[in-house]
This record gives C-alpha cells, structure tokens and sequence, in this order.
C-alpha cells in the first residue's frame, strides 16, 4: 500500500508539473518577455524610479519602423528580444538604468540587426526630442527669471 501512494505522489507531481508547463506555452509573449527580463525599475530623465515596462519599448520600436519599410512584426520583436537581452547583460539586478541607457541600447539593436535606416530615423527622432526638451528647459528659466524681476519692481 505505501508503494502505492509513493508511485501516486509521484504521478501528481508530474501531472502538476506538466499543467505548469502547458500554462507557460500558453502566455503570450509579452508575458513571456516580462519572466526573462530582471530589471523591475528605470530611472526617469528628472531621477524618478519608474516601474519598467517593455511594452514601452515595443511601442518605440514601433513607432520607428513605421518611418521606414524595413520592418514587419516579426522584426520588431527581434529588436525588442535584442533590446532585452542586452538590457539583461549590461545591467545586473541591483542596477536601475536610465532611459537614456535603454534608448541607446535600441540603438545598438537596430544597427546589430541591420536595420539601418530604422536605426537613423530613431537617432535623429532621440536628438530632436533632446533639442525640444532643452528649449522649454530655457524657456522656463527665462520666465522665472522675468517673474522673479517683476517681484522684486513691486
């Protein structure tokens, strides 16, 4: 009779151990990404901690092939596995990347995987954007400098 639960608890077990293995091929692939990579947070261009999301940088991806034609699904998902993997060796659990390091780690996938004009089209998308940024920067201490004047006329 022991034997016989012995031989059944085995049996359980790898019942079990089977159904965790079917529900793991049945996530989808977003899920699937979310299990391999280990960095939890990014840091912001201000120094916040933001919870890390690789939707976010599908959706970058994204918007960069759709300048180009150089690019269907199946590539895009190949730059973000790139992008991942990378992201994964270059960064250990205990260290947070900015998103200037994850942007520059796009970069380094597009180029690694051929997509060069992908690859331009972001870099020059990266280098508008900073322009952008630094200008309503200097715009917002312009005007808390005439702010600042003004208080001191009254």
């Amino acid at each position: 009779m022991k034997k016989t639960r012995k031989v059944a608890k085995r049996e359980t077990k790898k019942v079990i151990s089977r159904k965790v293995e079917v529900k793991k091929e049945k996530m989808d692939k977003k899920e699937k990404k979310d299990l391999l990579i280990h960095i939890k947070n990014i840091k912001t261009r201000e120094g916040l901690l933001n919870r890390f999301d690789a939707q976010r940088i599908r959706n970058a991806i994204f918007k960069a092939f759709t300048t180009t034609d150089e690019g269907d699904e199946n590539v895009i998902n190949k730059v973000l596995d790139k992008t991942l993997f990378i992201l994964n060796k270059r960064f250990n659990r205990e260290e947070i990347p900015s998103v200037e390091n994850i942007q520059d780690i796009v970069e380094e996938s597009l180029m690694l995987l051929n997509c060069t004009e992908t690859a331009k089209n972001y870099i020059l998308y990266r280098e508008q954007r900073r322009r952008v940024r630094e200008s309503k920067l200097a715009t917002d201490e312009a005007v808390d400098i005439v702010d600042e004047y003004l208080r001191e006329l009254d």
